[in-house]
């Protein structure tokens, strides 16, 4: 009897090797043997969620969102240990960053942190006023259209922690704030300034704001009042402020 010998070919699935067509990331492969995901140029992508893995190795960093004015959300997990800076500014309608198990990263009230700092308020929040008790990283708050009124709480605010926030009206810093850079506010002209503090008054430099309310019994640079001239006391939540106009 002839025998027929029958070859079935061998398929090898490897689910991880290629990214799912409608993935709007791309993946670099970094000298870790980790990888990147970047969102992808032109991604009209509203919600992301990062994988875990790809290509059968851990994804550790995130990159590349800057200016898409397309995302809501981005969600990851623990993977995550990296994110480069500036990653998320300038996302205008971006509304939730959401992070589960992780040693590095939270997010309260879909705002991105470490355990220190604000590092990513979400841009499309319809909030009008925020406060917090965290230091502020530089490009935590970049355009936001909707944020009217910041209170900062935090020891440290950073080199442009505010940036081209166009629909500010008062940054109010506290007297916790012990560090302030000179550069804290970016491409943005807030109509007030509110200072209740005394320790850091004669180094801060103000530029170009209409208002500003300093404490009473605070000491200003000759710097300031060489830009700014004194109008009257007001209060304010109940604390006396010298007011001040630019001259």
């Amino acid at each position: 009897m002839k025998k027929t010998l029958f070859l079935i070919p061998l398929v090898l699935v490897l689910v991880s090797c290629k990214k799912k067509s409608d993935d709007p990331l791309k993946y670099e492969l970094n000298l870790s043997n980790t990888y990147t995901a970047i969102l992808e140029d032109g991604s009209t992508a509203k919600k992301v969620s990062v994988p875990k893995k790809y290509n059968g190795k851990e994804v550790t960093e995130l990159s590349g969102f800057r200016n898409n004015s397309y995302i809501e959300s981005v969600t990851f997990t623990s993977n995550i240990t990296k994110i480069d800076a500036g990653t998320f500014t300038f996302c205008e309608h971006l509304k939730k960053i959401s992070v589960s198990n992780s040693d590095t990263f939270k997010t309260i009230d879909g705002n991105l942190y470490n355990d220190k700092s604000l590092l990513v308020y979400a841009s499309g929040k319809t909030d009008e006023t925020f406060e917090t008790d965290y230091n502020i990283s530089s490009r935590a708050f970049t355009c936001a259209p909707n944020l009217k009124k910041i209170k900062c709480n935090g020891n440290i605010v950073e080199d442009n922690a505010f940036m081209f926030l166009e629909s500010i009206e008062e940054i109010y810093i506290s007297s916790r704030t012990n560090t302030i850079s000179d550069n804290f506010i970016y491409g943005i002209m807030p109509k007030r300034l509110v200072v209740n503090n005394k320790t850091i008054l004669d180094t801060l430099t103000v530029k170009d704001i209409k208002e500003v309310y300093v404490i009473k019994n605070g000491i200003v640079s000759e710097d300031f009042l060489s830009k700014y001239k004194y109008v009257e006391d007001k209060t304010i939540d109940k604390d006396t402020y010298l007011y001040y106009e630019v001259k």
